[in-house]
């Protein structure tokens, strides 16, 4: 089957057996991410959240906060060394870098029974006895999805509103690659999101199959399906590329690469994360390629939403970063508004994605870019002349009465309010004639046909005018004219 076009058929809401291995996909991506969450519970546990720090060979696990109820030998801010006989910097460089950690349990982790921890507190190595536990779903639930410093309950509310979304999308457009590639998408997030609402270490690292659960959905899943979709999402959207077209199965070679670079490389986590930002990168150039080659108004209108979702992403999730680097608590206010400001990143370029696909309301995203950026720029410019303002005038009432001045602020404020509209109306003329040349042009147009009306009187060249203006204003694929006849 060749892939499906833009244009909207009655063939589109009819399933193909493409369609339902794809949707059988998704829903057992879901379900067995949801399964091994349940099993990974059954596992015994110390109880303690662990921060992994330092190189793959030399990760140090750093004990942050205790999950269970009862007194705890450890601390916060305790370096882990070994647990029993397992000295954790040798396991980590044994493993050479692999996408986890896998190590033998010692012979007394069972709930019930404690082991000898050594820990390095203060610099010092001492050991201590620490009890292992089973997981409690009453003590687990305020740090899997009350605690915002970590952002769980958000992360998983947007990874089920998101693959809501998908199903949504698939549903009305089960014959579309790119509706297919957004479903799966959607299920690698939320498999993944289910899988964090658990901590992995050192539980998950003494059980085979609770290990492979957390390499897979934790880890793995990023280069064998998340960021190939997205790239493969970019090569059929908005329609599918020529090459595409011609050789449909190029549309499943990027979920290949994983596999090809760990027959070349083995299995590290270099491989992983490396595949994971060329196929980002390569997804962005895709999106990029296709914005300067389609010529047709509704594919356009359709990447303007993607590569506006897009931004917005970029600009709410970066805050995250200082949190992730270690240069702000992540317990802080900043901290707090950081996670639930990443949170929204992901929901809105999802939401661009689905709105684009459904082709709904596609031209509103002109709108919004426009008011984005009149803004944008008009509260920085307000705001350099008003704190400016405040400077230069209470220097200059300080350098005449030698004190400060509540005037300085009260003249700032009036001139902030006079500049305000002429200044808006400025600036949404920039922008026009910058980045909207059809609509600035279109205006124009239509104040010269406004001129015309009143004093053209060859009926031709007035009929030609309009169609003119309509062309540059709308854009349809045809446009006719109706001349009515009066009888004299």
């Amino acid at each position: 089957m060749s892939p499906s076009t833009s244009q909207l058929t009655p063939q589109d809401h009819r399933f193909t057996p493409a369609s339902r291995w794809v949707l059988f996909l998704a829903l057992a991506l879901v379900l067995v991410s949801a399964a091994q969450i349940a099993y990974r519970f059954t596992l015994p546990t110390d109880g303690w959240v662990y921060t992994a720090d330092g190189s793959l060979e030399n990760t140090i696990y750093v004990a942050s906060q205790y999950l269970l109820p009862g007194t705890p030998e450890m601390r916060p801010g305790d370096e882990l060394v070994a647990i029993g006989t397992i000295n954790l910097k040798k396991a980590a460089q044994e493993s050479s870098g692999s996408f986890y950690l896998v190590v033998s349990p010692p012979p007394d982790w069972q709930a019930g029974h404690s082991l000898a921890y050594t820990v390095r507190r203060a610099g010092q190595e001492i050991t201590l006895q620490v009890p292992i536990r089973s997981w409690d779903l009453q003590a687990l639930m305020p740090w899997s999805f009350l605690d915002l410093s970590n952002g769980n309950l958000l992360y998983l509310l947007t990874d089920l509103m998101l693959f809501g979304l998908g199903l949504l999308v698939f549903f009305r457009r089960p014959q579309e690659w790119s509706a297919r590639a957004l479903l799966v998408f959607t299920a690698a997030s939320l498999a993944g999101g289910l899988s964090s609402i658990l901590p992995d270490f050192p539980s998950a690292n003494f059980d085979p199959w609770a290990n492979l659960a957390v390499a897979f959905f934790n880890y793995w899943q990023w280069g064998i399906l998340y960021t190939p979709t997205l790239f493969v999402f970019s090569l059929v959207f908005p329609q599918p590329k020529p090459v595409v077209q011609r050789l449909p199965g190029l549309a499943l070679l990027p979920y290949t690469a994983f596999w090809i670079a760990i027959l070349v490389f083995g299995i590290r986590a270099e491989v992983g994360w490396g595949l994971s930002m060329v196929f980002f990168g390569l997804s962005v150039i895709s999106l990029v390629h296709s914005a300067f080659t389609m010529r047709d108004f509704i594919s356009r209108a359709q990447i303007r939403w993607v590569l506006g979702g897009f931004l917005f992403a970029v600009l709410t999730f970066l805050p995250v970063y200082p949190v992730a680097f270690g240069w702000l608590d992540p317990h802080s206010l900043f901290g707090v508004l950081a996670s639930i400001s990443s949170s929204l990143a992901f929901p809105v370029f999802t939401a661009s994605l689905a709105i684009a696909i459904l082709r709904f309301h596609l031209y509103d995203i002109d709108i919004i870019i426009r008011r984005t950026l009149q803004y944008t720029i008009l509260t920085a410019v307000l705001a350099l002349v008003y704190f400016g303002g405040v400077l230069l005038l209470q220097r200059v009432f300080g350098a005449v009465s030698g004190e400060q001045s509540s005037l300085a602020i009260v003249l700032s404020t009036l001139a902030i309010a006079a500049l305000f509209n002429p200044l808006r109306l400025r600036l949404q003329k920039g922008i026009d004639r910058l980045f909207f040349r059809a609509k600035f042009n279109t205006e124009h147009s239509l104040q010269d046909f406004s001129q015309a009306a009143r004093t053209e009187t060859s009926l031709e060249n007035l009929t030609g005018k309009l169609v003119s203006v309509v062309d540059q204003a709308l854009q349809p694929e045809s446009i006719t004219i109706w001349v009515k006849k009066v009888k004299s």
